[in-house]
């Protein structure tokens, strides 16, 4: 049972750690709607607190990067709604920050004109 947690806890934080690369080094992601789908899949959701914390950051993060790079090619209004569509997703989290940091980044999503 220990050795069980113990894996389970050393995969959360590679979990964690890998999305945490995503959000940090954007520069070095290739622009592909994948990295989105899989930061702000369905059962993201189901993962701890803190892991959907970094995933949800990491996701703006690299939104906002290919966002602000003139030197990316991308149709950025499929890519804002399939976003802000999967961040419905997290919306139901069982935690409220997360569902806050949701909210503020679906609030920028809707008033930003892109």
């Amino acid at each position: 049972m220990i050795n069980g947690h113990v894996k389970e806890l050393c995969d959360l934080e590679i979990l964690k750690s890998a999305g945490f690369i995503i959000g940090e080094y954007p520069n070095h992601v290739p622009v592909s709607l994948n990295f989105f789908l899989v930061l702000t899949a369905e059962n993201v959701s189901l993962l701890p607190s803190e892991v959907q914390q970094v995933y949800i950051q990491s996701s703006f993060k690299l939104f906002s990067f290919w966002l602000g790079n003139i030197d990316v090619e991308f149709d950025f209004q499929p890519i804002s709604k399939l976003y802000t569509d999967q961040l419905q997703f997290i919306c139901a989290s069982e935690y409220l920050e997360v569902r806050q940091r949701v909210m503020i980044f679906q609030s920028y999503l809707k008033g930003h004109t892109i």
